[in-house]
């Protein structure tokens, strides 16, 4: 007896369903891994650690020449504690803070620079 396909067990409205979840999935996937949240559980992860990942790599991106070397060294080891979870989760978060304000500081000092002229 042949295996039915999952296209004719269903009716023709949950096929359609079942197919528009798919490609929704597979777009959702394809952004995330283009904004660089590849392999990351987003129900496991904090909103602000996530904020603080996207400052970070926009920092480091474009305004690498702004920043200090402590401050460049914090960030990096932030991005690799967002990958490798080495850390506890209260711990990137706190961490994450300090992410945010280095990025807010930098984007006073652009603000700055743009108002000055």
């Amino acid at each position: 007896m042949k295996k039915k396909k999952p296209k004719d067990l269903l009716s023709h409205k949950q096929y359609e369903i079942l197919m528009k979840n798919k490609r929704d999935s597979k777009l959702t996937q394809t952004w995330l891994v283009s904004v660089g949240l590849a392999n990351v559980n987003l129900n496991d992860t904090d909103t602000v650690v996530l904020q603080a990942k996207r400052a970070a790599d926009r920092l480091i991106k474009q305004q690498c020449n702004l920043l200090d070397s402590q401050e460049l060294i914090y960030i990096k080891k932030f991005r690799t504690n967002f990958y490798t979870r080495t850390k506890a989760n209260g711990a990137l978060c706190s961490s994450a803070y300090k992410v945010l304000n280095i990025s807010r500081k930098i984007n006073r000092q652009i603000f700055k620079q743009f108002r000055g002229k």
